[in-house]
Order: C-alpha cells, then structure tokens, then sequence
C-alpha cells in the first residue's frame, strides 16, 4: 500500500473517531451541567471506557501499534495541544496537530 493509499483509507476512519469523541465531550458536558455527574460515576466511567475500547479499534484498524491515537486524543487534546515529535526516517520534530499530521505519523511509524 502506497502512502496515498494509506491516507485515503486512515483519514475517514480518523475523522469518524475525532468526531465521535466530540459527540461524547458534547453530551457528557450536558450532562455534567445536569446532575453534576462526574467521571468517577458509573454512568461517565462506562462511556469512557467505551471510548477507550473505540480507540484502541481504531488504533489496530489503521496499524497503529505505538498507541499515537490516544496520545493525540489526550495529551494533545485533538490537536488543540499539539505536541512535537521527532520523525522516524527524518529526525525532525513536527508538531502534531491535525488528523492529516497523525496519519502522516502513523503512515511514518508502520512496521
């Protein structure tokens, strides 16, 4: 499979996830304004823990083994914290803030 390839395939799956996990910040936010429930309750801890079921599928389906998706997820809070990197083949650092920088990285990080 050609980087391209790689790209064309991973993207979609990548915005469905981030997606996804909008939706879940959305509505846990309602809910928190509601009952003032937080993520230690049962009802908050199930959700996440189904989320992190979510990313670790992801992860295998776009040949993720370096857990990369869930460091974007939580460390750089979707981007919105980027972080730098250094690039296997290249040395550089990059910042990683976009979902096309993460599968340009996970494309890079493939066994």
């Amino acid at each position: 499979m050609t980087k391209s390839e790689y790209m064309a395939v991973t993207l979609p799956m990548l915005e469905k996830w981030a997606s996804t996990y909008r939706d879940v910040e959305a509505q846990m936010a309602v809910l928190r304004a509601l009952m003032g429930t937080e993520v230690e309750r049962p009802l908050p801890k199930a959700v996440y823990a189904m989320f992190d079921e979510y990313t670790a599928a992801v992860s295998r389906n776009v040949g993720d083994a370096d857990d990369w998706l869930a460091w974007f997820c939580f460390d750089c809070e979707m981007g919105a914290a980027a972080k730098e990197v250094h690039r296997k083949w290249s040395g550089k650092k990059v910042k990683i803030k976009t979902l096309n920088q993460l599968a340009a990285l996970l494309w890079e990080c493939k066994p």
